[in-house]
């Protein structure tokens, strides 16, 4: 399989605005799969841009890996810049809390999140009275650590997980796909587990990478410069059981595979969490040991996010006051959309990516969000209008300008926000003008 695309800029970095193609190319030269270890002939997937080219191996397994890829150091990598991006993203509940939930059968295991980033699994399970040691290397880990209060470690001891009891989740998220060894990881795991804990497991599906996905969904499963491969289902499950894991289960969710694995099999249940997920959030908004615009550009952001989409309008209205208040501190008015998208324009010229410390990554979904409560609550198309077009436009700017190593899931729900907001102009008829 060959994936090609071209930049219609002629700038580099990753293309903008383009149709994925695929075509398939057998090929003889053979390369060993980090998952399986086979080496057979593999499908080949060609990556071009103006600038680069990069090369994506399919394995028998399933699996895809970039050859020649190597991790970053992600205590350098992930710096102030990522904590401040990742403090506006929306992590949902689907993506982030509801896999440690997974099992009424686990709902006493404390948990170790390994590879946490700013740490809010975490912090929502100790805020539910369990146990969990929070894990991570990055700088931005640090931060969060600093700013937000929320405890993270950069290793886990012996004597951590001494104080922990024997059962225990071994929660990873979003992190496998990032290590160069994923066997040597995988059996790093079942240690941290032992006898008696449990593994569960979130990374991209490489069935998703396929030509009827669209390019930024594919895009951004690939993330390129930073996963150096995508398990498929059967690979995950056979790793998983290689390890030393009795039971074993996994399942895909659209561009997203998730595994459990333990002792024994568990109930799994998807216990619904909105309630207590609103409850976290709220706490967290009131506490006088973090800046108020930290709480209201992590916390109050996705609290007005989850009573938008829970229909709580009025409630949302009210935080919106607040929101508006606070982030005046950064020189932003949320009531002014049109000229939110002039300044982010501004600081977005020669194609820069905004300071993320300064330029909050939410303001697209923000635009978008204030859009629909005007027109759900307040049945103002005129009022809606501006915050609809703002979030397209905010939207393509960064879909111009966003680096490709932040290109991952959340930068396409920014991409999602354009589409989302035109349906909603074209079917409330609401003028493009």
């Amino acid at each position: 399989m060959i994936f090609k695309w071209k930049s219609t800029n002629g700038a580099a970095g990753r293309p903008r605005s383009t149709s994925v193609k695929f075509s398939l190319i057998k090929i003889g030269r053979r390369k060993t799969c980090p998952i399986c270890d086979l080496s057979s002939r593999y499908f080949f997937l060609k990556v071009l841009d103006t600038n680069t080219e990069m090369k994506l191996y399919k394995c028998g397994c399933g699996s895809l890996f970039f050859p020649d890829a190597q991790a970053p150091d992600y205590s350098v990598v992930e710096g102030a810049d990522s904590f401040y991006t990742r403090l506006d993203q929306a992590e949902s509940i689907d993506s982030v809390l509801r896999p440690l939930l997974i099992s009424e059968d686990l709902n006493d295991f404390p948990v170790i999140d390994i590879g946490c980033g700013l740490g809010f699994a975490s912090d929502f399970v100790r805020f539910s009275n369990r146990d969990s040691l929070a894990l991570d290397p990055s700088a931005s880990s640090r931060l969060s650590s600093k700013l937000l209060g929320i405890p993270i470690q950069e290793t886990l001891s012996n004597s951590d997980t001494a104080k922990i009891r024997a059962k225990r989740i071994i929660y990873c998220s979003e992190v496998i796909e990032h290590v160069e060894k994923p066997v040597d990881f995988m059996q790093s795991l079942k240690n941290y587990a032992g006898d008696l804990g449990y593994l569960i497991i979130t990374t991209p599906n490489s069935k998703f990478v396929r030509k009827e996905v669209p390019s930024d969904a594919v895009l951004s499963i690939l993330a390129p410069s930073q996963h150096l491969f995508i398990f498929s289902k059967e690979a995950l499950e056979k790793l998983a059981k290689d390890s030393g894991f009795v039971w074993v289960h996994a399942w895909t969710q659209n561009e997203r595979l998730y595994l459990i694995a333990g002792p024994r099999k568990v109930d799994l249940n998807h216990a619904d969490i909105k309630s207590d997920y609103v409850e976290y959030l709220e706490a967290r908004l009131k506490n006088p040991e973090v800046l108020p615009i930290l709480r209201y550009r992590s916390y109050g952001y996705r609290l007005f996010k989850e009573l938008v989409n829970n229909g709580q309008y009025a409630r949302a209205l009210s935080l919106w006051t607040l929101l508006v208040h606070f982030y005046k501190q950064l020189d932003i008015d949320l009531n002014d959309p049109d000229n939110v998208v002039l300044k982010y324009k501004k600081a977005s010229c020669n194609r820069a990516f905004p300071e993320p410390e300064f330029y909050p990554y939410n303001l697209p979904m923000l635009m978008y969000l204030k859009g629909i409560l005007d027109l759900a609550h307040l049945h103002d198309r005129v009022s809606a209008a501006p915050f609809l077009h703002a979030a397209i436009n905010l939207s393509k700017l960064y879909e111009q300008v966003t680096p490709e190593e932040l290109f991952q899931g959340y930068d396409l729900e920014i991409s999602l926000v354009k589409n989302w907001a035109l349906k909603t102009l074209k079917d409330h008829v609401i003028s493009n003008n």
